[in-house]
């Protein structure tokens, strides 16, 4: 088995209990566990790890150390033991410290049994705040911030929850070397961590919000055609991300930039011949086939940007808007449409341009 310590290993998970492994525990760990715990009937979780690392010696000063950093502020919690196992939303804690005084407070072993209802859980019970963060560069702080983001399942609401609070509490220290947040997350995610920061926000002055952090980044709220596509394909070329930032299309112009380009950027940028001439050069017939194969459809989609723009316009201007609007309305409008849309409403005027109906289109 293969361990590693950032990122915990998921061992098995059944409907009422979940465990993870890591040779070496970090806070992160912790509330992976606690946000498997807070999947519903899920009656356990525990994480565990190999039991050299673990110092027997005072533990149970540490474990009063390590309970007061969990938060975990349930007054059940106090006195739990066999007799009272029983009783409702109670919690049983046992923890091992591990033997590296650094992490002297960082939990080794959690074991949480019984059961507890989502309302007694708060955001304290989530993650204690991580100082580590306080002497990380920004560029370590990106790394981290990419590895949180790989491991969370978007799709579970207590690992996205238990994940803004870590994002939160890492922006409130992030002072320089500001990610380009489009390069992490989709722009549904980022709406939604925006929003989960306008819900928990107590109106409280905090200093430095995570809104104030989205601003300094330079992250614009814009639709852009094709994102979702383009994060997902650097996913999947990641070793080459580096290579594409190298390799220039035109003299200003990168290929990396170029994938990321909106079409009607693009379109105004190259021409043909530009195209042409990058796809037939020694330096795009060096790089991995498979890596140009899924190049070349990005580049055709932009390349033929003008083309479907050209065909869609006067259709567009014509019989959707009846000549109502200003042409540059109409292209402001064209802009965040794809080259398939576009294509799309040639198709449509040209099957009914001669029907009487064509005023209900």
């Amino acid at each position: 088995m293969s361990y590693s310590a950032a990122h915990p290993t998921l061992l098995y998970s059944t409907r009422d209990f979940v465990v993870t492994e890591s040779e070496n525990l970090s806070r992160m760990i912790i509330s992976a566990a606690v946000v498997c715990f807070r999947r519903p009937k899920t009656r356990g979780v525990a994480v565990v790890t190999n039991s050299r690392n673990i110092n027997w010696h005072d533990r149970e000063e540490k474990e009063k150390s390590v309970r007061k950093r969990l938060s975990f502020t349930n007054p059940s919690l106090r006195g739990c033991n066999s007799e009272n196992k029983g009783r409702s939303r109670q919690l049983q804690l046992v923890i091992f410290v591990l033997k590296n005084p650094i992490l002297e407070t960082i939990s080794d072993c959690v074991f949480v049994s019984g059961t507890m209802a989502d309302d007694d859980i708060n955001d304290a019970d989530t993650l204690p705040y991580d100082e580590s963060y306080e002497f990380e560069t920004g560029e370590e702080k990106s790394e981290r911030l990419k590895r949180l983001r790989e491991n969370v399942n978007w799709d579970i609401e207590d690992e996205r929850r238990a994940f803004f609070h870590q994002f939160k509490d890492m922006t409130s220290v992030w002072w320089n070397g500001h990610p380009n947040l489009k390069d992490i997350f989709r722009r549904e995610e980022i709406d939604w961590i925006l929003s989960e920061f306008v819900k928990s926000d107590d109106g409280k002055p905090t200093g430095e919000t995570l809104v104030d952090f989205v601003i300094r980044t330079g992250y614009r709220d814009e639709p852009e055609l094709g994102a979702d596509e383009d994060f997902e394909f650097w996913r999947s070329h990641e070793n080459l991300v580096s290579k594409a930032k190298e390799l220039m299309v035109i003299p200003s112009l990168s290929l990396y930039d170029l994938i990321e380009m909106r079409p009607d950027e693009a379109m105004r940028l190259l021409t043909h011949k530009d195209y042409y001439k990058f796809v037939a050069s020694r330096e795009f017939r060096e790089l991995p086939e498979e890596f140009r194969k899924a190049c070349l459809p990005q580049l055709c989609e932009k390349m033929c940007r003008n083309f479907f723009w050209r065909w869609a316009l006067e259709p567009f201007l014509e019989f959707f808007t009846h000549r109502r609007l200003p042409i540059l309305c109409c292209e402001q409008i064209m802009k965040n449409l794809t080259n398939e849309d576009l294509h799309t409403i040639f198709d449509v005027v040209h099957i009914y341009e001669n029907d009487d109906n064509i005023e209900d289109i």
